[in-house]
């Protein structure tokens, strides 16, 4: 099924299902004249030539990976067509490197390097709402669920957490979903 972000901004019912008809094709058999299904990653985007390319940006649990999310932000938003679509899905759990699921924001920055170092992936420790803000500066419309638990860490030490929101220490991860706005 298509995210409800492009469901509801595509009014013909029938150019939607020739949509979905052409992206199941270029999926199982990759022949769409129409639709062009690309995965990009960090050791190859730079090499592409694709600002105004894309109708649909889509992210499964990869946000939470990405070192410097605001320059992949903005890439993205270079990426899209006028009225293009992000829908990204975050995991702000710690991946079971600590106790709590947002345990990984008391590790100290010289701690946590090490301890991923080991691990062969990063995980940047950004809130929801430094997410939220950042997707904010290029996206309209904005569709957000997330999922929450209450058994994380709590604030304690208001420095520290100085740029944090209050729902940030319940927020485990969300589906974010927008429609470029500039």
């Amino acid at each position: 099924s298509l995210p409800s972000i492009v469901r509801n901004n595509i009014k013909d019912k029938n150019k939607l299902q020739n949509r979905k008809d052409e992206i199941e094709r270029e999926l199982t058999e990759g022949k769409s004249k129409l639709i062009k299904i690309e995965y990009i990653s960090n050791w190859n985007f730079e090499e592409l030539n694709i600002s105004n390319s894309f109708d649909l940006i889509l992210s499964q649990a990869v946000m939470e990976h990405i070192e410097n999310i605001n320059i992949t932000y903005k890439l993205f938003n270079l990426w899209l067509k006028k009225d293009g679509f992000i829908s990204h899905t975050i995991d702000y759990r710690c991946h079971d490197l600590s106790e709590k699921w947002n345990g990984h924001w008391i590790i100290l920055n010289i701690l946590w390097r090490l301890i991923l170092k080991g691990n062969g992936y990063c995980i940047n420790r950004l809130p929801h709402s430094y997410h939220i803000n950042k997707i904010k500066e290029y996206y309209k419309n904005m569709k957000i669920i997330t999922e929450t638990d209450i058994n994380g860490i709590q604030i304690r030490n208001k420095n520290k957490f100085r740029n944090f929101e209050q729902d940030d220490f319940i927020i485990c991860s969300a589906l974010i979903q927008g429609v470029k706005s500039v």
